[in-house]
C-alpha cells in the first residue's frame, strides 16, 4: 500500500530559557483500516505541545478540524475532538485527537490538519514565526487488494536536543504492523494555505538547518560545510553540526 506519511520534528539545542507565546511543537496523522467490509479508517492526529507558557493555549484546543481529501461541492471539515493529553516530559504535553471516517469509494485521499499557532523563535522559520500555522497530512491509497492496511507509526518522539558543534543523529523509530518496506526523504514544513481548505502550502523563507549559524557554517571536523540529511533507508536524521543556539522544526516524508 502506498502511504505518504508527513511529519513534524522539533529540534531544540541547548540555550537559554524562552518565553513562547503559543503551543504547537509537532505532529503526526496516522491512518488505520477497522473493517473488512467497509472503507472505514481510525483517523488520528497526535500533537506535541509547549506545557510551560503555551499550557493556556494548548488547554482552550478541545477540538481540530479533520479534512478527508475528497471533493465535493463545497470545502468539508470535521470537527474533532481531543481524547487524551498527557505528559511526556515536564515542558511538553502529547494530545490525541481521533475519529472513525468512512470513505466514499476506493482512491487516494490526503487527510490534513492545520492548527493556529507554532512556537514563537523557530529560527529556522521567518520571524515572527508563531504566526505561521501548524499543518500535517497523510496520503493513503484505498483499495480491496490491500485489505486492512495503516500508515506508519512513530515509535520516537519527536523533540530532541542537539549541542552545538557536534554530530547529531535522531531516529523516529518508524514502525508498519502490515510489514511494508519504508523509505524517508526531507520536505519543507508546511503551513495551512487558508481557513477552511485542508490544503497546506509550503513555507517561503523555510531555512535548511545546516546553513543557520555564523559564517563560515561547519561541520563537527571543520572539513566543510555543515550538512543536514535523512538516511532514506534506516530513517537516521543526521546534522553535522549544528552551529547555532536556538529552536529549530523540520519535516520529513
Amino acid at each position: 500500500m502506498r502511504k505518504t506519511f508527513h511529519f513534524l520534528f522539533i529540534l531544540i539545542l541547548a540555550c537559554p530559557f524562552w518565553s513562547y507565546a503559543t503551543h504547537l511543537r509537532a505532529g503526526e496523522i496516522t491512518a488505520k483500516r477497522v473493517s473488512d467490509t467497509q472503507l472505514t479508517y481510525k483517523v488520528t492526529l497526535t500533537t506535541f505541545t509547549d506545557q510551560v507558557n503555551g499550557r493556556a493555549a494548548n488547554d482552550g484546543q478541545e477540538t481540530v478540524s479533520f479534512y478527508f481529501g475528497f471533493s465535493t461541492n463545497k470545502v468539508e471539515s470535521y470537527n474533532v475532538t481531543r481524547k487524551k493529553k498527557f505528559l511526556i516530559s515536564p515542558t511538553t504535553m502529547c494530545n490525541v485527537y481521533d475519529t472513525t471516517f468512512t470513505f466514499p469509494a476506493p482512491g487516494r485521499y490526503t487527510i490534513s490538519c492545520g492548527i493556529v499557532n507554532r512556537n514563537e523563535r523557530t529560527i529556522n522559520l521567518p520571524q515572527p514565526s508563531e504566526n505561521i500555522s501548524f499543518f500535517v497530512q497523510t496520503t493513503i491509497v484505498i483499495s480491496s487488494s490491500f485489505g486492512l492496511n495503516s500508515t506508519p507509526v512513530l515509535l520516537n518522539i519527536p523533540l530532541d536536543s542537539a549541542a552545538i558543534g557536534k554530530r547529531f543523529i535522531h531516529n523516529p523509530g518508524a514502525f508498519d504492523i502490515d510489514g511494508d518496506s519504508l523509505s524517508y526523504k526531507l520536505t519543507t514544513p508546511q503551513r495551512d494555505k487558508g481557513v477552511d481548505t485542508g490544503i497546506g502550502e509550503f513555507i517561503v523563507g523555510y531555512l535548511d538547518p545546516s546553513t543557520v549559524g555564523p559564517s563560515p557554517v561547519l561541520n563537527q571536523a571543520g572539513t566543510g560545510p555543515a550538512t543536514f540529511r535523512i538516511d532514506p533507508r534506516t530513517g537516521d536524521l543526521i546534522w553535522d553540526a549544528p552551529r547555532e543556539i536556538g529552536q529549530y522544526t523540520v519535516a520529513f516524508i
